[in-house]
């Protein structure tokens, strides 16, 4: 936040300092350096407070109104629908528009992007106010579970690859029901995009957030990337207007690639590497995980906000991993092209 010169801190409603990773069968890894590494927020505070900053600025707001159509990437022209109907025309136009975007779609920059799937429910739990919880393999049936403590109740979700989100939420909440002190409430569910699209910008059109799949690639958390990516953009796009230049808008893509480029290549492949483990090689990833050198590096090292600092630890010790994991594992991640990297820059 404090990158993109946000002030989140009052919307906080827990800070975190500890992380728990369980493995299928209870092996926990404890991540605790002795400072805050996240905020927990109130998203619906915080969204408000960013459009009155931009109400601030100048930007008009059309609320209750959707875009239901794209004409023309060159001077492109928006079809509303709700409060205010009818052709808008635009001489840039930034697609901000959520994982499904229909700005991306309309203008062929959708990609192969696949989607994790997830539900979450709002639980009264015991849990540490200041540690979050991360449950691999399964009922998270490709990818992982959480308990994040959000003021007087604990966020519980699933995020899924395969199968029914739903039904691994019901088996999470099961084994936690011990400490559960009250019914699942103010059920959510969402699409975590990831597979970013080769392409952010096309002629007079941009992606930005979730429609450009900016969003970490091991958790799905975009506020982060999508507020610094955001940033990229306007600076972008006022250097467009300004110079009556569409074609400067492409300094955008450019500069999203040279920032973040490796981090989404390299989280990538830390979530495939998560996703094609069984149950029982995610039990000895965790264990080996939690040898002390090896744990110590990965305190040293590891970065809440950018996800290839552990893929850095675990590659630098692959050997060792390798040997933990077996040669089943080392088959499918040869196969999913997840050991051909080049280390040299690591």
């Amino acid at each position: 936040m404090r990158e993109v010169g946000v002030k989140a801190e009052r919307f906080a409603l827990n800070e975190v300092r500890r992380g728990l990773i369980f493995s299928p069968s209870g092996e926990v890894l404890e991540l605790e350096r002795g400072r805050k590494e996240a905020l927990v927020l109130d998203r619906e505070a915080f969204d408000k407070h960013l459009a009155e900053l931009a109400v601030e600025e100048g930007v008009e707001l059309w609320l209750r109104t959707r875009c239901v159509d794209v004409r023309d990437t060159k001077k492109p022209t928006i079809l509303l629908t709700g409060r205010k109907k009818g052709e808008v025309g635009t001489r840039v136009l930034a697609g901000a528009d959520g994982p499904t975007s229909l700005v991306a779609r309309k203008s062929g920059m959708m990609g192969r992007r696949r989607f994790i799937r997830c539900v979450q429910a709002e639980v009264k739990t015991e849990v540490e106010p200041d540690t979050v919880e991360v449950y691999l393999g399964g009922p998270s049936i490709g990818l992982f579970g959480w308990v994040v403590p959000a003021g007087e109740v604990a966020r519980i979700g699933m995020g899924t690859l395969r199968g029914d989100p739903g039904e691994g939420l019901r088996s999470l909440l099961k084994s936690l029901s011990p400490r559960l002190r009250g019914e699942p409430k103010k059920l959510s569910f969402g699409l975590i995009p990831y597979d970013p699209p080769r392409h952010l910008v096309k002629d007079s059109v941009l992606l930005v957030g979730d429609a450009a799949c900016q969003v970490k690639p091991l958790t799905g958390g975009g506020i982060y990337l999508g507020l610094s990516c955001a940033l990229k953009a306007s600076e972008a796009l006022s250097h467009s207007l300004e110079r009556e230049d569409p074609a400067s808008l492409k300094l955008y893509s450019k500069e999203v690639r040279r920032t973040f480029g490796r981090e989404f290549m390299l989280g990538r492949k830390l979530r495939e590497l998560m996703s094609v483990l069984s149950d029982g090689e995610l039990d000895a990833l965790v264990k080996c995980l939690n040898e002390p050198r090896l744990r110590e590096e990965i305190l040293k090292k590891a970065d809440f906000d950018h996800h290839s600092s552990l893929l850095e630890v675990i590659l630098s010790n692959l050997p060792l991993l390798l040997t933990s994991l077996g040669p089943g594992a080392l088959t499918r991640m040869a196969l999913k092209g997840m050991i051909g990297l080049d280390l040299r820059g690591i």
